[in-house]
């Protein structure tokens, strides 16, 4: 699941690592620094980790949008209707 094969045991136990490694947020991988000798590995956000706060508040939007704002609108249209076929008398 981690990407080259480096330490796939090295989350095992972190639940956390794992669930973010499973939504492609982050990629674990080898960095060599041949001048050196010397040879590393780390974690690098991909673009959906950067971002991921920025799809949730879409969503988010989105959600109240539909859930709040439509059926306002629609009640709103519909006592208009209402009021202007049956008239206040």
């Amino acid at each position: 699941m981690l990407h080259d094969g480096i330490a796939k045991d090295k989350f095992k136990d972190d639940y956390y690592m794992n669930q973010l490694n499973e939504l492609n947020l982050f990629l674990y991988k080898a960095v060599d620094y041949s001048d050196e000798g010397l040879k590393t590995s780390g974690i690098e956000l991909t673009d959906e980790g950067k971002h991921y706060l920025q799809g949730s508040f879409e969503t988010f939007i989105r959600n109240v949008f539909t859930s709040l704002v439509t059926p306002i609108v629609v009640s709103v249209i519909t006592t208009l209707i209402t009021l202007w076929l049956f008239g206040k008398k």
